[in-house]
């Protein structure tokens, strides 16, 4: 993690990079770029009534991309506090930081690209 003690990335840097890349998958996703590239999958879901306290079980049919985060801007993301506050540099949050699904989505990918040999 070399560009945690880089001096030439900011903060300032960072929240541009992460509010103009969740602006691309915006666009992207709203344009239809990804329709190709997500296979919908259907789970079943238990639903708690709050009020009565039942539970009751639904399907749901994942279409898109829950990741993405719609009207992300610099602005917001500036009020988003450190979310590494011990290490005294303030700059990752968890608005510019990479999310767990990231991660997921390198995992279910490796087996592919080792398969094709581009790993």
């Amino acid at each position: 993690m070399y560009w945690l003690h880089a001096p030439t990335v900011s903060h300032d840097d960072m929240d541009n990079f992460a509010a103009q890349s969740f602006q691309r998958a915006e666009h992207a996703e709203k344009s239809g770029y990804f329709t190709k590239e997500i296979v919908p999958f259907t789970v079943s879901v238990n639903d708690k009534d709050p009020a009565t306290g039942t539970t009751s079980r639904r399907r749901v049919t994942v279409t898109k991309d829950d990741g993405i985060r719609y009207g992300t801007t610099k602005e917001n993301l500036l009020k988003i506090r450190s979310a590494f506050p011990q290490w005294g540099y303030g700059r990752t949050t968890g608005g510019n930081a990479s999310q767990i699904t990231d991660g997921a989505a390198a995992e279910t990918t490796k087996p592919y690209y080792t398969l094709i040999g581009a790993c």
